[in-house]
């Protein structure tokens, strides 16, 4: 009986675990769809910078001071752009990692309750000897 509170309390705490593994998913997976939008965000930027130089290019030219801060603004968008993207590859990393943390919690957590069902199973058959055994013995004591 006792082994069956054990695993029992064991199993809690597993499905516990589990739960933080799958929260700490859900979290980067939140974070990666940001750093995919900050980095869309970033590329939309650079191409409205090029658009607009190239359009002010066709018009007539750009003053070689405004032609300059043009390329510095989109070359800050593409650094932006590039920073984000090693982060968004760093956090694919720890989701893949998670994700296998994930995997081995629930794996352990059904090992547990396949044994759980084990031990019960046990516990009811042990029951049942202890009746059968009683209801021979009472018969046994009703013939003499």
């Amino acid at each position: 009986m006792a082994s069956g509170d054990r695993l029992a309390r064991v199993h809690r705490l597993r499905v516990v675990l589990r739960r933080q593994a799958q929260d700490t998913v859900s979290r980067i997976r939140g974070a990666l769809a940001a750093l995919a939008e900050e980095t869309a965000t970033a590329r939309a930027t650079q191409d409205a910078t090029r658009a607009t130089e190239e359009s002010a290019a066709r018009a007539g030219g750009l003053p070689g001071a405004d032609l300059q801060r043009l390329r510095t603004y989109e070359g800050v968008a593409r650094e932006r752009e590039e920073r984000l993207l090693a982060d968004a590859a760093r956090l694919k990393e720890t989701l893949a990692a998670c994700r296998e943390t994930l995997l081995t919690r629930r794996r352990e957590e059904r090992q547990l309750e396949r044994l759980i069902e084990r031990a019960q199973a046990e516990r009811e058959a042990a029951e049942e000897r202890v009746v059968t055994a009683l209801l021979d013995d009472l018969a046994r004591r009703r013939r003499r």
